[in-house]
C-alpha cells in the first residue's frame, strides 16, 4: 500500500511536471505545420493504409509513425489536410502523449539505477534542452523515436540488473519499432549491441556467465530481423537511396564539427552542466563501481552513431541526432549524481530544485536567443535548419499572415506571386484560405500586364524589383510569409 502511494505520487508529479512543460511550449504544441510535415501528411497520413506501408519514395516517411497518425485519423474522421492546418493540435497532441511517456521511462530508468532524485534530474535537464521541446511536438518520427529507444534503454537495463525473460519481448518489440519508425535509428540500435558486445567479451574473458548478454544480444538481433521484414516492400528504396550513400570516410574535423554542435545543442547554453559533469566524476569512484554496466551501455547507445557517421562519412543532418536526447540526458543526471549525494538524504531534494531554476532561467534566455536570432535570418535571407535553429521555430505563422492578408488586403484584382517560402507549405496554406496565387517562373511577364502585385516571400530584402516600381512590405515584424505590394511608378 506504502509503495502505491508513493507511485501515485510520483507519477501525479510527472503529470503535473509535463502539463507545465505542454503549457510552458504551448506555442511550439499549436504551431503551424511546416513544409516536411505537411508532405508526410498529405503522402503518407492522408491515404490508405497500404500505400503507408509501402511508398517510400522519399525518406519523409516514417513508417510506422505515419502509420499510428493515419489509423487515428480514420478513428476520429478526419480526412482532410483544411482540418490539420486549422487545428494541428490534433495531431500534435499525440506528439505530446509520446513525449509524456518518455519521460515516464526515463524517469523508471533513474529510479531503477539510483533512485527517484536521479529520474527527476534527467527529466529536468530533456525538458529544458532546446532541442528536445523543438523535436518532440513535431509531425515526425523523432518523438516517437525519442520514446522507443527510451523504453528500449529501460528493458534492457532491467533485464541487465535482473535477468528475467519477460524483459525479452518489450526489448525485441521497441527494437523493431523504434527500426520500423525512423531507419537512422539503426546507428543508435547499434550503439546498444556495442555496449552489450563489450560486456559479453569482457565475462567471457573472466570466465563469468554470458547467458545474459547473449539472450539481450539476441532478443535485439530479433526485433532487428523482423524489422527488415516490414522493411522488405520498399528494402531497396529503404537501404539504396541517395540519402544513405556513404561519403569521404575517417574525416576529423567532420567528426569534430558534428561532435561540437552536438555539445553545444545538448548543452543549450548551460554550461554550469559541464562544470558539475567534471566535479562529479571526481567523485564518482562509488557509483561507478556499482553503475559501470549501465553506464557503458548508454554511453556507447550515444556515441557509437557519431563513431558511424564518421566511419562511414556521412552528412547526416543534425535532427537525427535528436532521439539521442533522453539518453544523454540520464547520462548528464548519471555524471551529476555523486554532486547530489554528498548533501544528507534529507536534503537531497534542494538539488532538483535549484538545478531546474537555473535550467529553467536559461532555457528561457536561450529561447529569446533563437527568436532573435530567426527573425535575423529573415532579414538576411538566411533559412537555418539545424538541431538548435529551425527557420519554422519562430516567426512561423502562416496561417495567421494569410488570414490577414484576406481580411486587410486582397482584392481578388490584383494578382498574388509566391516568390520563394517552402514548395510543400504555403501553397497548401494559399489553398486552404481560397486564395488564388501565381508562380514565380513567370514573374517578368506580370509586370508587363499589371500595375499592382502582391508578392508573398519569406526574404522581402532579396527581392530584386524592377526599375519602375517601388515596394511596401505590408506587415511588419517580418514573419516567414512576408506580403510586399509592388506599384508602377506614374
Amino acid at each position: 500500500m506504502v509503495k502505491f502511494k508513493e507511485s501515485l505520487l510520483e507519477y501525479t508529479a510527472l503529470i503535473v511536471l509535463f502539463g507545465l512543460f505542454c503549457w510552458l511550449h504551448f506555442d511550439r504544441l499549436t504551431a503551424d505545420l511546416w513544409n516536411d510535415e505537411l508532405y508526410s501528411i498529405k503522402e503518407f497520413v492522408l491515404a490508405p493504409i497500404g500505400k503507408t506501408l509501402t511508398d517510400y519514395h522519399s525518406p519523409n516517411n516514417h513508417i510506422f509513425f505515419n502509420f499510428i497518425n493515419n489509423l487515428y485519423l480514420k478513428v476520429i474522421g478526419i480526412h482532410d489536410l483544411s482540418t490539420l492546418i486549422e487545428h494541428p493540435v490534433i495531431l500534435r497532441i499525440i506528439s505530446a502523449i509520446y513525449g509524456f511517456f518518455t519521460w515516464v521511462f526515463l524517469y523508471k530508468i533513474g529510479k531503477s539505477v539510483q533512485g527517484k532524485w536521479l529520474g527527476f534530474t534527467a527529466i529536468i535537464i530533456l525538458a529544458t534542452t532546446l532541442p528536445y521541446w523543438t523535436f518532440v511536438f513535431q509531425l515526425r518520427g523523432y518523438g516517437l523515436s525519442m520514446l522507443l529507444i527510451t523504453m528500449l534503454s529501460y528493458f534492457a537495463l532491467s533485464y541487465l540488473n535482473e535477468p528475467k525473460y519477460k524483459h525479452l519481448p518489450f526489448v525485441s518489440v521497441c527494437t523493431l519499432l523504434l527500426f520500423y519508425t525512423t531507419v537512422i535509428t539503426l546507428y543508435s540500435i547499434c550503439g546498444i549491441l556495442t555496449g552489450l558486445g563489450i560486456l559479453f567479451i569482457f565475462t567471457l574473458s573472466k570466465k563469468k556467465s554470458s547467458k545474459p548478454f547473449l539472450f539481450l544480444l539476441f532478443a535485439i538481433f530479433v526485433g532487428l530481423f523482423a524489422g527488415l521484414l516490414l522493411y522488405s516492400p520498399v528494402f531497396s528504396r529503404v537501404f539504396a537511396n541517395e540519402f544513405v550513400h556513404a561519403g569521404i570516410p575517417f574525416q576529423f574535423d567532420h567528426l569534430f564539427n558534428i561532435g561540437r554542435a552536438l555539445l553545444h545543442d545538448v548543452l543549450s547554453n548551460r554550461w554550469a552542466l559541464f562544470v558539475l559533469i567534471f566535479a562529479g566524476i571526481i567523485f564518482a569512484k562509488g557509483f561507478l563501481r556499482k553503475n559501470g554496466k549501465i553506464l557503458l551501455v548508454m554511453m556507447c547507445t550515444a556515441i557509437t552513431p557519431l563513431l558511424i557517421v564518421f566511419v562511414r562519412g556521412d552528412a547526416t543532418p543534425m535532427r537525427t541526432f535528436s532521439v539521442l536526447l533522453p539518453i544523454i540526458s540520464m547520462l548528464i543526471a548519471m555524471s551529476i549524481l555523486p554532486i547530489q549525494k554528498i548533501l544528507n538524504s534529507r536534503f537531497q531534494w534542494i538539488f532538483p530544485i535549484i538545478l531546474s531554476t537555473y535550467c529553467l532561467f536559461i532555457s528561457s534566455q536561450e529561447n529569446q536567443n533563437v527568436k532573435i536570432k530567426l527573425l535575423r535570418d529573415l532579414s538576411q535571407g538566411i533559412r537555418s535548419q539545424n538541431l538548435y535553429y529551425q527557420y519554422y521555430s519562430a516567426h512561423y505563422q502562416p496561417l495567421e499572415d494569410l488570414k490577414r492578408f484576406n481580411e486587410r488586403w486582397n482584392d481578388n484584382h490584383t494578382p498574388l506571386v509566391l516568390v520563394g517560402c517552402e514548395p510543400f507549405g504555403a501553397p497548401y496554406f494559399l489553398e486552404q484560405q481560397n486564395i488564388q496565387f501565381l508562380k514565380e517562373d513567370s514573374l517578368s511577364n506580370y509586370y508587363k500586364a499589371n500595375d499592382r502585385i502582391f508578392i508573398l516571400t519569406n526574404f522581402p530584402n532579396k527581392l530584386e524589383v524592377p526599375t519602375g516600381w517601388s515596394m511596401e512590405v505590408l506587415n511588419e515584424p517580418l514573419t516567414y510569409h512576408n506580403f510586399i505590394l509592388l506599384t508602377r511608378n506614374r
